[in-house]
């Protein structure tokens, strides 16, 4: 009985200390990564906005929905194991710049996906740049320290290059 209060108190300290790290790391966040593709960038730009097609080629995507327009910008909504996700197409610069932000409220984090491409050589550097934001204090601990901000732009860059062929040798 002894050893099982103990390893309690040990399990509530440790999530107490967890909130109050979270309450010191900042509720918002930018994280940026790139690669280059040896692919141009008008075939790069069309897997990019092709959203019907990407789970065909996105780790953990299982579906995506096409949603109607709202004040002349696409939607689409992403289901995955994080469950359904509203995104709404913010700025679309043909080969150069897609900007997606989640349309959803109240689900814990947010905020937006840059994708900026550049001609690199024969291919194309892709550049997505993350700004995000974390509500919830234990939540923000484990993406700063456990996962990392840039674990899910590192996954999309590898899946990307599954699609487009692998990165260009740099």
């Amino acid at each position: 009985m002894k050893i099982a209060l103990v390893v309690l108190a040990v399990l509530v300290a440790l999530v107490v200390l967890l909130l109050l790290v979270g309450l010191l790391v900042p509720r918002n966040h930018v994280a940026s990564r790139s690669a280059v593709f040896d692919a141009p960038p008008d075939r790069v730009w069309a897997v990019l906005v092709d959203a019907e097609r990407a789970p065909e080629w996105r780790t953990g995507l299982k579906a995506v929905e096409i949603l109607p327009p709202l004040d002349g910008r696409r939607r689409y909504r992403e289901v995955s194991g994080f469950g359904p996700i509203t995104y709404v197409v913010e700025e679309e610069r043909a080969q150069e710049r897609l900007v997606g932000r989640i349309a959803d409220e109240g689900m814990g984090f947010g905020g937006s996906w840059t994708f900026d491409l550049s001609r690199e050589g024969e291919g194309t550097r892709v550049t997505i740049t993350e700004r995000g934001f974390i509500t919830n204090p234990l939540f923000r601990t484990l993406a700063r320290f456990v996962l990392g901000y840039e674990k899910t732009l590192r996954t999309y860059l590898s899946d990307l290059g599954r699609r487009l062929g692998p990165p260009a040798p740099r």
